[in-house]
């Protein structure tokens, strides 16, 4: 539990969860079937009748239905200009502590 704070700082979690929404939305996919013709899908839902299952389905598997990907883009960006403040000021720190 204390290491949650990690998780919602790193950048990964935003690039990734984007990734996957912009990837699986919308989308239908078709199901294996086994050598007896039953269907043979990973994800089940009401599609499964016609041996499919929507993108939507794998989202909401991982707990990626409500992703934003603007609001994901966003703080992402955000991200890059606060870690690049931070950094910017650890080196004039630095800098100013090797000239004394």
């Amino acid at each position: 539990k204390f290491w949650i704070w990690g998780h919602y700082i790193s950048y990964q979690k935003y690039a990734f969860e984007a990734l996957c929404k912009n990837e699986f939305d919308g989308l239908v996919f078709n199901c294996d079937r086994t050598s007896t013709g039953a269907c043979n899908c990973f994800y089940l839902d009401d599609l499964q009748s016609s041996c499919q299952f929507r993108g939507e389905t794998v989202l909401a598997a991982y707990g990626y239905e409500d992703v934003s990907i603007v609001a994901w883009v966003m703080v992402l960006l955000g991200m890059a200009f606060i870690y690049r403040i931070i950094f910017w000021l650890l080196v004039e720190w630095h800098a100013h502590r090797g000239l004394k």
